[in-house]
């Protein structure tokens, strides 16, 4: 079932990256990973389109789990506004 919404929202395109994005802050972090994933497969010019940025992903590098951080870390990676800071906070995570 999982598999099949995101197949049906990544159909959906690049339209659908502002309403990710929003969705964000107040998701649960099992949300946040799979929001993260639509991004990437989305694609960097989706992502490098967005207002902020790239700083509502940079945000999950404080979550506490590993497999949000470990998932965001290639988006910000592939931005250049963020790409320093996710280098360093990748390189340095404590797991």
């Amino acid at each position: 079932m999982r598999r099949a919404v995101l197949d049906r929202l990544q159909q959906l395109g690049d339209a659908i990256v502002p309403a990710l994005v929003a969705a964000l802050p107040d998701a649960h972090w099992h949300l946040q990973r799979n929001i993260v994933a639509l991004l990437r497969d989305a694609g960097r010019d989706a992502i490098a389109r967005l207002a902020d940025g790239g700083a509502s992903l940079a945000r999950l590098l404080e979550s506490p789990e590993l497999a949000l951080r470990s998932a965001v870390v290639p988006l910000l990676v592939a931005l250049d506004a963020t790409r320093a800071e996710a280098v360093r906070r990748g390189v340095t995570d404590p797991e």
